[in-house]
């Protein structure tokens, strides 16, 4: 069910909103939203679009936390298939 439904969501997620969501899966499903530009070497305005569209599609959320650092968090985790294009 969730490789089915991966598949359905990954169609509608471009490179880099993959590339974030993946980043977000490997540092466990949170992550601060600063630590993203230097995983995936891409300036903070691609990561911070990406992630707005990401929460858009209720795939992950972002709280203000520990002196307002935003925190991203997971929402729906899917196994991301690398070759998925």
């Amino acid at each position: 069910m969730k490789k089915r439904r991966w598949k359905e969501v990954a169609k509608t997620l471009k490179e880099d909103e993959r590339k974030v969501y993946q980043a977000i899966i490997e540092a466990g499903g949170i992550i601060e939203q600063s630590e993203l530009p230097e995983k995936q070497d891409f300036p903070k305005a691609s990561v911070s679009r990406a992630l707005d569209l990401l929460e858009s599609k209720e795939l992950v959320e972002r709280n203000e936390k520990y002196c307002f650092a935003k925190i991203i968090k997971i929402i729906r985790e899917f196994k991301v298939m690398k070759n998925m294009k």
